[in-house]
């Protein structure tokens, strides 16, 4: 999907928009390869800009825990994160940004 011809015909008269796609490679592989994974990006940029020019109704985009504030993460009573908890940001280094 980092292929702008391939998100095109993928989003082509679709109406809802599901991206769960990564270049994922655990957290050795992001450490030791972090222009690499520059690759997310464009699987995300061109999914999402596909089904703008294709008229998608809705767009779901899944990220992971690791975006949160690492403070909310290290808690042992977490009931939860929320959206609004994302910021201020403190990611995990690499794989959260």
């Amino acid at each position: 999907m980092k292929d702008r011809v391939n998100t095109l015909a993928a989003t082509s008269e679709i109406e809802v928009v599901y991206n769960l796609a990564a270049e994922m490679g655990g957290m050795g592989f992001i450490e030791n390869n972090k222009a690499l994974c520059m690759v997310s990006v464009l699987i995300n940029t061109n999914l999402l800009e596909s089904s703008r020019l294709n008229g998608a109704d809705k767009y779901f985009f899944a990220s992971s825990a690791c975006v949160y504030n690492q403070s909310h993460q290290l808690k042992t009573e977490n009931p939860g994160l929320k959206e609004t908890e994302a910021y201020p940001a403190d990611p995990e280094d690499g794989y959260g940004w």
